[in-house]
């Protein structure tokens, strides 16, 4: 039985490194002031909800203007009942642009928080090896060690990439559901059986983590 031992270091793993350790340096900065402006504030969907419920308003007000409109002889003064119909249409159609701005500022503060929260989320470190091998496949054991900067757990899917030296996949392995705490940092070990001849073209592992 033959023995194989191989030990995947990704380069670009230092330059993700320093970009995360900058993300969870400024992460309690955003979640505080993110919280504090936010805290009151309704939700996305509730803030959509509104505006189409203005939207509603404007074209029944619109009806109704052209309607009092129609009603006056020209060029008979425009009632009292028409001015008020006109600075209804206005305060409404201002008021629905405010609502429609709010839900899209809060939607910018949610995806940059989600950025955020990404760049400090990241698989610090993955090892690997063949252990066994035969004429059919060769068995190689993985450890991954993953890094959680947020301040809250995680769950995440992990996708494992066995590669070759041109990072064509030659064999995959998924895990699902899995969980980190706050400020945690959890290492990973299993093992996976890539079918012959493809197992001997494995030059190294990647390891892709999506939270959830």
């Amino acid at each position: 039985m033959k023995k194989h031992s191989f030990r995947a270091v990704d380069t670009r793993k230092d330059l993700f490194g320093r970009r995360a350790i900058i993300a969870v340096l400024a992460l309690p900065f955003f979640f505080v002031t993110g919280q504090n402006l936010f805290a009151q504030s309704p939700t996305y969907a509730e803030l959509r909800a509104k505006v189409a419920a203005l939207e509603t308003e404007v074209a029944g007000l619109r009806r109704d203007y052209q309607i009092i409109l129609g009603a006056c002889p020209v060029p008979a003064p425009m009632p009292a009942s028409v001015d008020s119909a006109a600075d209804r249409l206005a305060y409404v159609i201002q008021q629905a642009q405010q609502v429609s701005l709010d839900a899209d500022n809060r939607a910018a503060w949610q995806r940059q928080q989600d950025e955020l929260e990404n760049a400090a989320f990241w698989v610090n470190s993955v090892d690997f090896a063949a252990t066994e091998s035969n004429k059919t496949w060769v068995r190689y054991g993985w450890k991954i060690t993953i890094k959680n900067g947020i301040p809250r757990t995680q769950t995440f899917d992990l996708e494992l990439q066995f590669l070759d030296k041109d990072d064509f996949v030659v064999d995959t392995k998924n895990l699902y559901r899995r969980t980190i705490a706050a400020y945690d940092q959890q290492t990973i070990t299993g093992d996976n059986l890539v079918s012959m001849p493809g197992a001997l073209r494995v030059s190294r592992v990647k390891a892709i983590v999506t939270r959830r």
